[in-house]
């Protein structure tokens, strides 16, 4: 077996931490809050969000869709739908006019686009077979993730409330390839028991954006018919209570992972907290959306787990000699994650895990490296925005589905005859 495979195996139950799943303590490793404190003021911060992504600032993002796959050939798959109609997995990109000059032109957050030119800068069980010649990764990065669109020509802006996460019928081999690829990424060269507890974060932090995923594509199932990429609205995505349960509701430490990384890029919005207060114009050229923008998101930073600790970053390298190494491993295995995002054939899912991974790596920056928040570009602020709403909505979808499934059991329960029950 090979090298690589061995660290997904060993990874995937914990046991150089000597965690397993029979020992594990929900968030824990550390996170300063519960599911509980989640729970209570998860209500709250979704509205919020929900409010603050359909702001053209957080709404409109740039990404270049057609980028090849470093690693292995791919062909994306989106083509028509039944009816004639696109497919579930085509992104509606955005006429370069729809979007707001001031943005076309604002890839720092603070610069003021009129002041002068801005500097050039769905499984989760893994197959473990599907890795075999996988190319040389980048360890040589500096930087935490490999897109940067603010300079490149085949570039799109996409509007993400036309283009939500859903399922689009993305599954079978190219799917658990990819994962397999991203799990590999867990691997690190040195003393496993000195560098325990980031490793294990690093590995908590992808498995919770599987997670989320996951729901997501469990709650908004794709049905057949015809799918109008134009009006999303128009299409019913139906919930997948029983595809929920297969991939996440049966597994605790997949819910808990999700916790986990919904607290930690909360970590990373409260120590961005006074920058995005007041070192953002949030100039869209449209004074009443940039002060509803403003005022929704003070609003959200105002809330109570944005006000609290969430996450104790510097618990990561207690006991570690050489923190620096561990970074630049850190940093390197998630810029190849997120080279991974490539590699997806779906282009929807493209979008997403674009999104979602430089979301991350914003997060990692902050948290981890503790990198003057002054330095992100508007892509990673909405990135990273948009992220926490998809966290937030994937751990309201859990509980939803949850409770779902346990009330249809227990219907299920009362119809058998009562020597059954």
């Amino acid at each position: 077996m090979k090298p690589t495979l061995i660290c997904v195996l060993l990874l995937l139950s914990w046991p150089l931490c000597g965690l397993t799943l029979d020992t594990f303590t929900p968030i824990a490793d550390a996170c300063c809050c519960s599911k509980e404190d989640v729970d209570n003021t998860l209500h709250e911060t979704l509205v919020l969000l929900n409010r603050l992504v359909q702001r053209p600032y957080f709404r409109y993002w740039k990404a270049n869709l057609e980028r090849p796959c470093p690693y292995w050939a791919v062909e994306l798959m989106c083509g028509a739908a039944a009816g004639g109609g696109p497919a579930p997995c085509n992104v509606c990109s955005c006429d370069e006019n729809e979007v707001p000059i001031a943005l076309r032109h604002d890839s720092m957050c603070g610069l003021d686009p009129f002041s002068s030119p801005p500097p050039q800068q769905v499984t989760l069980d893994v197959d473990h077979t599907v890795g075999d010649g996988l190319q040389q990764w980048d360890d040589s990065s500096t930087m935490w993730f490999y897109e940067d669109s603010s300079g490149d020509p085949n570039a799109v802006y996409i509007d993400l409330v036309r283009n939500p996460e859903a399922n689009t019928g993305y599954t079978g081999d190219s799917a658990k390839r990819v994962w397999m690829a991203i799990y590999s990424e867990n691997c690190f060269i040195g003393d496993f028991t000195k560098m325990c507890m980031p490793e294990r974060a690093f590995y908590r932090l992808v498995s919770g954006l599987h997670a989320s995923i996951s729901t997501q594509i469990s709650a908004k199932f794709y049905q057949k018919g015809v799918f109008d990429a134009n009006r999303p609205e128009t299409f019913q995505w139906d919930p997948n209570p029983t595809l929920f349960m297969k991939i996440v509701g049966n597994f605790a430490d997949r819910i808990d992972n999700l916790y986990y990384l919904y607290l930690f890029v909360l970590r990373a919005l409260t120590k961005a907290k006074p920058y995005l207060m007041t070192g953002i114009s949030f100039n869209t050229g449209n004074e009443l959306e940039d002060q509803l923008t403003r005022q929704e998101l003070k609003d959200l930073l105002a809330t109570k787990l944005v006000c609290t600790p969430t996450f104790n970053e510097s618990l990561l390298f207690v006991g570690i000699p050489d923190k620096s190494e561990v970074l630049r491993q850190m940093r390197n295995n998630f810029n190849n994650i997120t080279r991974l995002m490539d590699c997806l054939s779906c282009e929807k899912c493209r979008l997403w895990g674009k999104l979602e991974t430089i979301g991350i790596a914003a997060a990692m920056k902050i948290v981890i490296e503790n990198v003057p928040v002054t330095s992100l570009q508007r892509s990673e602020v909405v990135a990273m925005v948009n992220l926490l709403k998809q966290l937030s909505s994937s751990i309201d979808h859990v509980r939803t589905l949850l409770k779902a499934t346990t009330t249809s059991q227990s219907q299920s329960a009362s119809n058998l005859p009562s020597f059954l029950r």
